[in-house]
């Protein structure tokens, strides 16, 4: 087993890069609304069946997240983790359950948002923002100043 510098070379800026992408998918996540990137994405061609998908997968996502939350607490007040075999089990039946709840919202989301808007469109109102020079140019500078580490790097 060799070693060679420039393989290592090649891993370091791969993972850096990856970190540096992966950080910035967070910080987009965390501050941007989804209805924002759902309005961007459409005024930049992304098809509306795709952004429907993509805007119920989202509500649905959300919705599950609680429900799972919930059964576990059931679970747990009912001891349903005392053991191995007990944990196997209720695990078991927790995916069952969401698997199933998951199928039922997600149709009845799909029903609501199809009376809400034509069928795979999204009907989401998004403010329209003025666009600001200075958040402009500061984003721009930001952003030459990741690509200028990246490929010093």
């Amino acid at each position: 087993l060799v070693v060679d510098p420039a393989g290592v070379d090649a891993a370091w800026r791969a993972v850096s890069r990856a970190i540096a992408a992966t950080a910035a998918t967070v910080t987009l996540a965390c501050t941007t609304p989804v209805a924002d990137l759902l309005a961007a994405g459409r005024r930049a061609g992304l098809p509306a069946p795709l952004a429907h998908v993509v805007d119920i997968t989202y509500r649905l996502v959300g919705i599950l997240v609680g429900t799972i939350r919930t059964l576990r607490q059931a679970h747990d007040l009912r001891l349903g983790h005392r053991t191995a075999r007990a944990a196997i089990t209720s695990v078991g039946t927790q995916f069952a359950t969401v698997f199933v709840l998951a199928l039922t919202r997600a149709r009845a989301i799909d029903d609501a948002m199809a009376l809400r808007a034509e069928r795979g469109e999204t009907a989401v109102l998004a403010p329209a923002r003025p666009v600001s020079v200075a958040r402009l140019v500061v984003i721009t500078v930001v952003v030459g100043a990741v690509v200028a580490v990246g490929m010093a790097a």
